[in-house]
């Protein structure tokens, strides 16, 4: 009877951090690609998700072996700061001066399109992935259809796409210009078919 497993058993522990740990890459992952077949686990808020995560960290938890527990830990800390809308912006991080701007419009007129979802949070728009679009593809005709107004672009999205460089020829207006240390970020207006 000694050899039964019991929840005070180190394995049986184990297994809770080994299972919360893998849901928190898990979960990261879904919410860092955004795969459409995997749409249902991201329609939940981040933060749902700690409750389960951090429940099995509890289950795993064994005084005179804590060390285990705290790498999970700091693993859904990391997940926390990373995915958690609410967190970065009770923390201050992650504000954008771009998204402040739009957030300042009375109405961003649609979805705006960001490499990351926190723009299109901070501007409290509706977020379209910029990636959706293919680099070669018309950009200014895609987020046209797409109703986004609004293009939020870093240094590097305006490298990566031949017509946020020429954004004039491609229909875009730049009208906001925002630099944070050494990192740029641009807030192009669509123009309209007619206009643009």
């Amino acid at each position: 009877m000694e050899d039964a497993v019991t929840p005070e058993t180190p394995c049986w522990r184990m297994a809770a951090l080994v299972a919360s740990a893998a849901l928190c890459l898990a979960i990261s992952i879904c919410y860092w690609l955004q795969p459409d077949w995997l749409a249902a686990v991201t329609l939940a808020p981040p933060w749902c998700w700690l409750l389960p995560g951090l429940v099995l960290v509890r289950l795993g938890f064994k005084r005179k072996q804590w060390r285990p527990s705290v790498a999970v830990l700091v693993l859904w800390l990391v997940y926390t700061i990373v995915f958690v809308e609410e967190a970065r912006s009770l923390l201050r991080i992650g504000g954008s001066p771009t998204a402040e701007w739009i957030a300042a419009l009375d109405d961003p007129g649609g979805p705006v399109a960001a490499g990351k979802r926190r723009v299109a949070y901070y501007a409290g728009a509706a977020w379209f992935p910029l990636r959706k679009i293919p680099k070669e593809a018309p950009l200014a005709e895609a987020l046209r259809l797409s109703g986004v107004r609004y293009v939020v672009a870093d240094d590097g999205d305006v490298r990566s796409y031949r017509d946020l460089a020429e954004a004039e020829r491609a229909g875009l207006r730049v009208v906001f210009r925002a630099q944070v240390d050494d990192d740029g970020a641009t807030v192009f207006e669509v123009g309209s078919r007619e206009g643009g």
